[in-house]
């Protein structure tokens, strides 16, 4: 078996970038091409989290340039031309490679690790936090009133989902709309898994005995027009005739619907998720026809 691999970047300018080298979830968006990434440092070290955005196009393109290789222990790193750009995985047996040699063989064993590094769409990571690290996540595509926003779910090594605004240009900033706790204070467990049910608007959290539901859209919350337009969710907005904070899909008017995501909201408010009792598990069908399960 053979492979191949190049480096993503994820790192903080300065003077001294400094390096997110594991790689510990990504979310593919294909209708867009790009790749979202959560990268962390080291166990052993300061923790520290960073999501970077890569595009398709940038990975292709390292893996079809140069390879880097280094001929002993003693020798450089240096660019070595790569004998099969645009490479297909196969089997020697069919396809394309039916006729390699033992020297093409040996060659793909030996080229490895490619020269060049795939850059993140922006030089600085979507999204930063210190003295955290992030283990899952997923990407939401959200239509405002002005244009579509991302909005991405990570999950914390203590138990809650924090709830990121994507930069909405690419010398914006990001912004923390909320952190949601699934459980009481001390009581926190790992999460095992994200994933979005688009059909049902929910989030669904994987822990270790349960299945948590988050519902995407939680704009009854707000119960005044300056604490919906304050959130900064682009899920809400003000809808003016019925006086109340709806979805964009609830209001009765786009024209008579107020909604703001240009700022970071400020994050001075707990409000109650009213999340009820863990329920039993019951029998359900998979949509791939399967009974088999717990649901």
């Amino acid at each position: 078996t053979t492979f191949m691999k190049a480096r993503l970047n994820c790192s903080r300018p300065g003077e001294v970038p400094f390096y997110y080298n594991e790689l510990q979830s990504t979310f593919f968006l294909p209708e867009l091409d790009l790749i979202y990434g959560i990268f962390t440092t080291n166990v052993n070290s300061i923790a520290a989290s960073a999501v970077c955005v890569f595009n398709l196009s940038a990975i292709s393109q390292a893996f079809n340039g140069p390879f880097k290789y280094q001929e002993n222990s003693r020798s450089a790193w240096l660019p070595y031309p790569n004998p099969n750009p645009n490479f297909q995985c196969g089997t020697v047996d069919q396809g394309l490679y039916v006729n390699l040699t033992e020297r093409n063989l040996q060659d793909a064993q030996k080229f490895i690790l490619m020269h060049e590094v795939v850059q993140p769409v922006t030089s600085v990571p979507a999204f930063m936090e210190d003295n955290n690290r992030f283990s899952h996540m997923v990407v939401d595509v959200v239509q405002g009133r002005d244009m579509l926003v991302h909005i991405i779910y990570l999950a914390t090594d203590y138990g809650t989902i924090k709830k990121v605004r994507a930069p909405l240009a690419p010398a914006a900033d990001s912004c923390l709309l909320e952190e949601i706790e699934l459980f009481p204070e001390q009581q926190g467990q790992p999460i095992r898994s994200l994933q979005i049910l688009h059909s049902q608007s929910v989030l669904f959290v994987g822990l270790q005995e349960h299945v948590a539901k988050v519902p995407l859209k939680r704009c009854p919350f707000y119960r005044t027009r300056s604490a919906c337009i304050g959130a900064q969710d682009p899920y809400c907005g003000w809808d003016m005739v019925m006086k109340k904070c709806t979805s964009l899909e609830e209001s009765l008017s786009m024209t008579q619907w107020e909604q703001s995501t240009s700022t970071c909201p400020t994050r001075n408010l707990t409000v109650d998720g009213h999340f009820g009792a863990w329920s039993p598990w019951t029998p359900c069908t998979h949509m791939d026809g399967s009974a088999v399960g717990y649901c």
